[in-house]
This record gives C-alpha cells, sequence and structure tokens, in this order.
C-alpha cells in the first residue's frame, strides 16, 4: 500500500510539475510575441526614416539648378527603384510578421522558447518553409495534447481503481487482524484462567505442606537444642586449653622478648658511653691543638708557608666530623630499635590480656 500511494504521489508531482512547465512555456512565447511586434514596428519606423530621407533628397535635387540632367534623371529612377525594392521589402516583412502572429496567437500555450527564437533568427526563410514547420510543430503539439490527456485519463482511472482496491484490501485485512486477534485473546483468557485454578490448588497444598514442615520444625529445633548443647560445651573446653597453651606461648615469648630488651638496652648503653667517651676525647684534641695556627675553611688547601701543617689538620678535622656523624646515626639506630621491640612487647602483652578475658 505504501510504496504504490508514493508512486502514485510521484506521479501527480510529474504531472505538475509538467502542467507548470506548459504555463512557463506559454509565458515565454507571450514574451516571444511581444519582442516580434516590437521588432515589427522597429522596422516600420526604418523604413519611415528612408522614405523621409529620399523625399528629402528630392525635394533637394528639385532646388539644385539642373547641370546635368542625365544624372538626375538616373538618380531619381534608382532612387524610385530602391523605394519600390523598400515598400515591396516592407509589405513581404509585414505579412511574415502577420502570418507569423496568427500562428503564435495559436499556439502560444503549446511551444517552447527556443523554437521561436530560432524562428525569429531566421526572417529569410520563405513563407511556404515556414508556413510547413508551423504547421509540423501544430500537428506535434496536438499529438502531445492528446497523448497527455489520455495517459491523464488513463492515471486517473487507475488511481481510482487503486484507491478502491486498496480500501476493500484494508478493510479485509483489518477484519482478519481483528479476528485473530480476538482468537489470541479468547484464548490467553482460558490459559489464564486455568492458571489461576492450578495456582489455587497449589496454595492450598502448599499450605498443608507449610503447617507440616512447622511442626516437623519444632521438633527438630528441639533436638537440636539438646545435641547443641553438648556440643557448646565440649567446645568451650577445647577453646580454654588452646588459649591456656597461646597463653604460655605468649608469656615464654614475652620473658624472652624482655631478656632480649634488656641484653639490648645493656648493650647500647655501653655503646653510648664508649661514644661519649670517644667524642669527649676528640673535644679534648681539639682543645689541645694550639690556636695560633689558622684554621682553614672547608675545602680549600694553602700552598704558600706552612701549606702541608694546614692541610694535614683540615682533614683530620673533616675525618673527626665524619666520625662524629657516624657515631650519632649509629646511636639514633640504636635507639629506634629500642623503641620498636618495646612496642612489640607491649603489644603482645595486650593481645595476652584480651584472650584471657576472653
Amino acid at each position: 500500500m505504501q510504496l504504490e500511494s508514493s508512486r502514485m504521489e510521484e506521479e501527480l508531482r510529474e504531472r505538475d510539475e509538467l502542467l507548470k512547465e506548459l504555463t512557463e512555456t506559454s509565458d515565454e512565447l507571450g514574451r516571444a510575441l511581444n519582442e516580434a511586434n516590437n521588432d515589427l514596428q522597429n522596422v516600420r519606423e526604418q523604413l519611415a526614416i528612408t522614405q523621409q530621407e529620399l523625399t528629402n533628397k528630392q525635394k533637394t535635387n528639385l532646388n539644385i539648378p539642373s547641370i546635368n540632367d542625365n544624372n538626375l534623371l538616373k538618380e531619381k529612377e534608382n532612387l524610385q527603384i530602391e523605394i519600390k525594392e523598400l515598400n515591396y521589402k516592407l509589405k513581404c516583412v509585414e505579412q511574415k510578421v502577420c502570418e507569423k502572429d496568427e500562428l503564435l496567437k495559436l499556439n502560444i500555450s503549446n511551444h517552447k522558447t527556443e523554437d521561436f527564437e530560432q524562428k525569429f533568427s531566421l526572417l529569410a526563410i520563405s513563407n511556404t518553409e515556414l508556413k510547413s514547420q508551423l504547421k509540423a510543430a501544430e500537428m506535434a503539439l496536438e499529438n502531445d495534447k492528446t497523448k497527455n490527456l489520455e495517459i491523464l485519463e488513463k492515471i486517473k482511472e487507475e488511481i481510482e481503481l487503486k484507491a478502491k482496491l486498496n480500501l476493500d484490501e484494508l478493510l479485509e485485512k483489518e477484519k482478519i487482524k481483528n479476528e485473530e486477534k480476538i482468537l489470541k485473546a479468547e484464548k490467553e483468557n482460558s490459559r489464564l484462567n486455568d492458571l489461576l485454578f492450578s495456582e489455587q490448588r497449589n496454595k492450598e497444598l502448599l499450605k498443608g505442606q507449610l503447617v507440616a514442615l512447622k511442626k516437623e520444625n519444632e521438633f527438630l529445633e528441639n533436638c537440636l537444642k539438646e545435641r547443641n548443647n553438648e556440643e557448646i560445651n565440649e567446645k568451650i573446653n577445647f577453646e580454654k586449653e588452646l588459649l591456656q597453651t597461646k597463653l604460655n606461648q605468649l608469656e615464654k615469648e614475652n620473658t624472652r622478648l624482655t631478656s632480649e630488651l634488656i641484653g639490648i638496652e645493656q648493650k647500647a648503653e655501653r655503646e653510648i658511653k664508649q661514644l661519649n667517651n670517644s667524642l669527649e676525647k676528640i673535644k679534648n684534641e681539639k682543645e689541645e691543638i694550639p690556636s695560633s695556627q689558622p684554621i682553614a675553611k672547608p675545602r680549600k688547601t694553602l700552598n704558600n708557608g706552612n701549606g702541608n701543617n694546614l692541610t694535614e689538620t683540615f682533614v683530620e678535622d673533616i675525618e673527626e666530623e665524619e666520625q662524629i656523624n657516624i657515631i650519632k646515626s649509629e646511636l639514633e639506630k640504636q635507639k629506634r630499635l629500642v623503641t620498636v621491640l618495646r612496642k612489640k612487647l607491649q603489644q603482645q602483652q595486650l593481645d595476652a590480656l584480651k584472650q584471657q578475658k576472653q
């Protein structure tokens, strides 16, 4: 249906376009006719001008005294011949234009602009050729008209028939669809009724099963309570034993760590004392150095005078400072290690207390 309707719409559009083209051609033919009339008017004006010039020449020739009468007579004859020729040409042109006007008026609505432009440009063609061409064009246009009218009538008849057939087909299809929908709805209704009946039966069965399951559940709960009490007691005793063993292990670990910590602290104290003593020695050695000698700036050496002594003292000072820095870093490491061990010991004690509480 959609394809046929679209095709029909396209055909109607084509017909509208053809009608528009015909109207445009008729307008263009009218414009061409006006141009032909203007050309005719211009020719007439030119002929009038030439006639006026000839009359003026005749008058001037009459007023001038005759010197050579023969020459004047010849000129007059020539002028008369030219006037006759011009009049004859004017009559021919007027006849041609009149014939073209009549033919154009008959075929304004059905001729194309290009043919008329060619015909207007070819004014020198004979009347017989023009008549034959115009008659052939008239016949062709009349044939086209009749063909177009017949095609339009056929298309209208086809459209009407198709519209009627399509309406009948649509009505029949809608009826069939509605009947199918009604059958489907009836089947669905019967299926739903069966489902409702089966669900009601299932509900009743489930209610009976639920009551039986509740009774069975109560019986099982009572049995489980009795068994659980025995199992719980066994689990508690087992967990107590595990906790006791863990507690003993933690206490042993605690004593071991305390002894290690005491040993580390003692070792650290000894090392600190040694380091302090070494620091004191270094300070005393620095104080014993005579103040008369100049102290060199860092990373500089003197080459004049007592340069060797100064460089040696400067290098010794740097080495002493490096030793002091190393000792300080070792002390900080020992302190950090002691604090870590204490925290670890405290954490183990807390874990043991928590387990005892549980």
